[in-house]
């Protein structure tokens, strides 16, 4: 009984390593288009705009990621681009927070 928990734990561990790298990749169009749209609301473009802005700036910035990993052949540029959507970034609301 106790080898099936070890077993299952295991698979667990592997299904939610496999979601964390799955969901990665739209970790950066998501906070492109969030940022697009807090810009875009904030110029007053309204609901409507930002939703717009901000689903197209998502768009563009997953298949321009796309396309680079897809189609560049140099090994520097796709690992610069891998970092680049990898790494941490401030929300808008924190940098506001912290320039105040």
């Amino acid at each position: 009984m106790v080898f099936i928990d070890i077993l299952s734990s295991i698979a667990a561990i592997g299904a939610l390593c496999w979601l964390l790298f799955t969901l990665a990749v739209f970790a950066l169009p998501f906070f492109a288009g969030v940022s697009a749209a807090t810009w875009a609301y904030s110029t007053g473009a309204g609901w409507l705009g930002a939703i717009l802005v901000g689903l197209s700036a998502a768009a563009v910035t997953l298949g321009l990621g796309q396309f680079l990993l897809a189609f560049i052949r140099p090994l520097w540029i796709r690992l610069a681009n891998a970092l680049a959507s990898s790494r941490p970034r401030r929300s808008p609301a924190t940098t506001r927070r912290m320039a105040s």
